[in-house]
């Protein structure tokens, strides 16, 4: 919120602290490190990545319940199993 509101700037570094991001590479390495993240992603099944999506999308802003710990790992194992 705080860089939201004060529209400060912030370093690639700073953004990967806040874990705003999951990792800062060198321009030169860019593209290498897309193409394994795209790699990565389209070895796994498509229905898999799908409801992997789902999944997030269905967790985020909930509560951590027990419940929800339960049917996110049960998701995850059905998920896997895939």
């Amino acid at each position: 919120r705080r860089y939201f509101v004060t529209a400060e700037r912030f370093n690639a570094a700073e953004a990967h602290r806040l874990g705003l991001v999951h990792e800062v590479v060198t321009a030169d390495s860019l593209d290498a490190k897309v193409d394994a993240l795209l790699a990565a992603i389209t070895a796994n099944g498509p229905a898999a990545v799908r409801a992997c999506k789902r999944l997030v999308k269905d967790v985020a802003s909930r509560e951590i319940t027990p419940q929800l710990r339960d049917d996110t790992a049960r998701r995850i194992a059905d998920i896997r199993a895939s």
